[in-house]
């Protein structure tokens, strides 16, 4: 037994040595960690595969409105566009992408990726100073590896969904702050206003949090009429402004379409076969963060065994607002009848600040068989997370169509030229804005028939490639410019 005993007093001791080095070297490893996040972001980023609806219609948006030289009003098909409608944050920020980088997909990606990696540095930092070294660092190895955030419809794609999570986030940390400074109250209402600019009635669910926190806290009993009349002016300035240049430009039209469509319609209705039973989101967290997910259930009850009530009492508030920031949202989209598994991505990083919280608190217990096993399984979780979305990023490739468009260039010998398709093709918004963005061209939808009656010579005709088509290209004495193994692209 004595052999057993030194042997454990050994592990112990050189784990505390481990647990001490890591702090010391928190920054670098951190660094070294980020850095891993901007290549998950950032690989491969620009290859020609833009995805239809969000990121197609965000991007041919911003296009258009740069195009028309309006800045308030979003514009698709050369008219003002009454599908999308979400307020123009979103498309600001492409439209910023596009003048700092270019018409090309790694501007009109950029900045979502970019909002990632400010959430990320929101979160290491505030769980650093509010939980401790340790727990900076295992929020930030859970939420830089967590694949659904970078893959799907946000930090690698230019869908609205990468700079409302940073907007959010950034309003819930500002309001689990105020437990420590007063004024963040007033940080929470500024973001909450960006969030709303940028993607709507999603926004609201951080006013729910924020009520709810403060009645459940018992701190909105300290709450003085200057407080709420400074939150509400931080929170709904910014959307009023909007709103006026809005209404400008067509009176109630926007907003009746926004309320009915995008709040009332989706909210009681299923939209476009969106739908989802109540195992929806669960299941989808579980399928594509599996680890980070397995780890966080695992943590939560441990926490609740070993924990005392002296431990709840010290991180009171600070568990409260973590739970509403898990439960509130979920609560909110299971509820609505149209679901999309990217409506609870702002979950992802309470569940991060809650690994890294609860694993810090575990550590403090000393228990040494305990520490092996979760140092071990944060270490796999992130190795495994990290390779599975590393080779789904490597995997992806270039749109044929798409290819098509991007061999033109920008050239200016077709600029604002008219192109067509053949029957067998047609112009998905992903198309569309290959047009716009590869070439600066003018779709129109009047096929093979229109290509021919079109009197500019510099229009074009892209056709699949098969033999039926290259008859009509020799009986019409077309030209080909680009072709591939599905497509080619002719003119006359």
């Amino acid at each position: 037994m004595d052999w057993k005993r030194g042997l454990n007093q050994k592990v112990s001791h050189l784990l505390l040595k481990l647990v001490d080095l890591v702090k010391k070297y928190d920054l670098l490893i951190a660094t070294l960690m980020f850095l891993s996040l901007l290549f998950l972001l950032y690989y491969k980023i620009n290859i020609p595969d833009i995805r239809d609806w969000d990121e197609a219609r965000h991007g041919a948006n911003a296009y258009e409105m740069l195009r028309y030289h309006q800045f308030f009003i979003n514009y698709y098909g050369g008219v003002p566009d009454y599908w999308n409608l979400k307020p123009p944050l979103s498309f600001w920020i492409i439209m910023f992408g596009y003048k700092l980088f270019g018409f090309n997909v790694f501007g009109l990606r950029f900045f979502s990726g970019f909002s990632i990696a400010l959430t990320e540095i929101a979160l290491f930092f505030f769980a650093r100073y509010r939980f401790g070294k340790i727990a900076g660092l295992i929020t930030l190895a859970s939420f830089a590896t967590c694949g659904p955030i970078i893959l799907l419809h946000c930090g690698r794609t230019a869908d609205p969904d990468a700079l409302f999570l940073l907007f959010v986030t950034l309003a819930l940390i500002s309001l689990l702050l105020t437990e420590r400074r007063f004024y963040f109250l007033y940080f929470t209402g500024f973001f909450f206003s960006l969030a709303f600019l940028t993607k709507s009635w999603h926004a609201f669910s951080v006013l729910i949090i924020a009520g709810l926190y403060y009645v459940m806290t018992g701190r909105i009993a300290k709450l003085k009429p200057r407080n709420f009349i400074i939150f509400f002016l931080t929170a709904f300035v910014p959307i009023l402004l909007w709103a006026i240049k809005r209404y400008s430009f067509d009176r109630f039209t926007f907003f009746s379409k926004m309320v009915r469509y995008d709040l009332i319609r989706r909210s009681s209705s299923v939209l476009d076969t969106h739908s989802g039973g109540k195992l929806y989101y669960l299941n989808f967290i579980e399928a594509n963060d599996t680890y980070w997910f397995l780890l966080f259930c695992a943590l939560g009850l441990t926490i609740c065994v070993l924990l005392n009530r002296s431990n709840w009492n010290r991180n009171k508030n600070i568990g409260i607002g973590l739970l509403l920031w898990l439960i509130v949202p979920f609560i909110i989209f299971l509820l609505a009848k149209s679901k999309l598994y990217w409506y609870i991505y702002i979950l992802f990083p309470a569940i991060s600040l809650f690994i890294g919280l609860a694993v810090d608190k575990l550590l403090q217990l000393k228990k040494t068989v305990l520490t092996i096993v979760v140092l071990l399984f944060i270490v796999f979780s992130f190795y495994t997370s990290f390779m599975k979305t590393y080779r789904t990023a490597a995997s992806q490739s270039p749109s044929e169509i798409q290819m098509v468009f991007e061999h033109l260039n920008r050239s200016s010998k077709y600029r604002l030229a008219n192109v067509y398709t053949d029957d067998t093709i047609t112009w998905r918004q992903s198309t569309y804005l290959s047009a716009l963005l590869f070439a600066d061209l003018k779709p129109k939808d009047t096929g093979i028939t229109g290509f021919v009656l079109d009197r500019q010579m510099n229009s074009l005709l892209v056709m699949a490639n098969n033999q039926e088509n290259k008859k009509i290209m020799h009986a019409y004495h077309f030209h080909s410019i680009y072709s591939n193994p599905r497509y080619i692209m002719v003119s006359k």
